[in-house]
């Protein structure tokens, strides 16, 4: 856990300098922390840094991680009223949580971004798909999925369970599923610039969901 980043009053739109200066050293102090060994499949991160606070947060992870090291998670909603993230049986504000998980498994992510009910809808069943066959790519079947979602994508469903249904239709009633709504995801970004050496960065308006699975 990395407490009191000191960017939870700062406003993107007057302080951006500022909030880079606070949330990278903070995110590779978050990395550091963790440490990455040679059985690490994937860094999970949970924080109190709404979108698009969770961009610089995600750089400081990776300037310790490497950018093509795999990292999905969501940050608490600041806007909606005083959020906590919780570690160890405390609450915190203004601080972020990481987990990495170490072991013999495979992981493949997918993030996709849409703002309308029925696209809403299609990107949660094409990401979750690709997450999917990311694993069977590598020979892996899959034990259980994660999805960090947006909660402005949710704000757009006409009925919220028509998103919950789209992913089982990709990886069925069987395969564990995990998800939260938040308000800045983790994971790989759905768009044109996407820098080939990054794999996951903070973003808005996305699903990101991350598959794990053994091989046979």
């Amino acid at each position: 856990c990395q407490k009191d980043l000191g960017a939870s009053k700062l406003i993107p739109a007057e302080h951006a300098a500022e909030i880079r200066a606070k949330l990278i050293p903070g995110g590779a102090e978050l990395a550091r922390q963790l440490g990455k060994t040679d059985a690490s499949r994937l860094m999970i991160v949970v924080a109190d840094a709404h979108s698009p606070k969770n961009g610089p947060l995600v750089e400081g992870v990776q300037s310790v991680t490497g950018g093509e090291f795999p990292i999905l998670g969501g940050c608490a909603d600041k806007n909606a009223g005083q959020t906590f993230v919780y570690f160890c049986g405390e609450m915190f504000t203004d601080a972020a949580v990481g987990l990495m998980l170490s072991g013999d498994f495979t992981v493949a992510l997918a993030g996709r971004s849409a703002k309308e009910n029925s696209k809403v809808i299609a990107t949660a069943r094409q990401g979750a798909t690709e997450a999917l066959k990311g694993l069977a790519d590598a020979g892996a079947r899959p034990a259980v999925v994660l999805a960090f979602d947006c909660a402005g994508r949710k704000g757009k469903l006409k009925n919220v369970g028509d998103e919950l249904a789209a992913i089982q239709q990709a990886i069925g009633t069987k395969v564990a599923l995990y998800g939260s709504y938040n308000a800045g995801e983790i994971g790989p970004p759905d768009v044109t610039d996407k820098d080939p050496a990054v794999l996951s960065r903070g973003m808005g308006w996305h699903i990101m969901i991350g598959a794990i699975g053994w091989s046979d």
